[in-house]
C-alpha cells in the first residue's frame, strides 16, 4: 500500500525545499517518547516528573507545556541503561481538569501526551 504524506521538515528554524521526489525515513530511534507522567494529579504548584526516551542531552532545547501552563524546566537526568530519561518542570498553576503534555525539542519536535 502507497500513501501520499505530506512531511513538513524544518532544521536550525530553515524549512526543507523538496522540488521533485522527496524521500522521508522515520526511525523511533531518534524519536521522543513519554512512557510515564507524575503526579496525575496537580492542581496548583507542582513539580512534574516526565519520563521517556530521545529526551535530548540538555533541557534547556525543551519547552514544555501543560494544558496552556508553562512548565519551566528543572532537571534532566538519564536514569538507566536503557536510556530512560527524567525530565521535571515547574508547574505554577493549573487548571482543574484533564490537560493534554506539550513537549517541544529544539523547538521543532513536537510530541504531545495526555495522561
Amino acid at each position: 500500500m502507497l500513501f501520499n504524506i505530506l512531511v513538513k521538515i524544518i532544521s536550525n528554524a530553515v524549512a526543507a525545499v523538496c522540488e521533485a521526489m522527496c524521500n522521508f525515513t522515520y526511525s523511533s530511534n531518534y524519536t521522543p517518547v513519554i512512557t510515564e507522567v507524575s503526579p496525575s494529579n496537580a492542581s496548583s504548584a507542582s513539580l512534574i516528573t516526565i519520563k521517556g526516551v530521545n529526551f535530548g542531552t540538555s533541557m534547556s532545547y525543551i519547552n514544555t507545556k501543560i494544558g496552556s501552563q508553562n512548565c519551566d524546566p528543572v532537571s534532566l537526568s538519564q536514569m538507566d541503561s536503557n536510556g530512560t530519561q527524567i525530565f521535571s518542570c515547574q508547574l505554577n498553576g493549573l487548571n482543574l481538569s484533564d490537560q493534554p503534555i506539550q513537549l517541544n525539542i529544539q523547538g521543532d519536535l513536537s510530541i504531545f501526551y495526555t495522561h
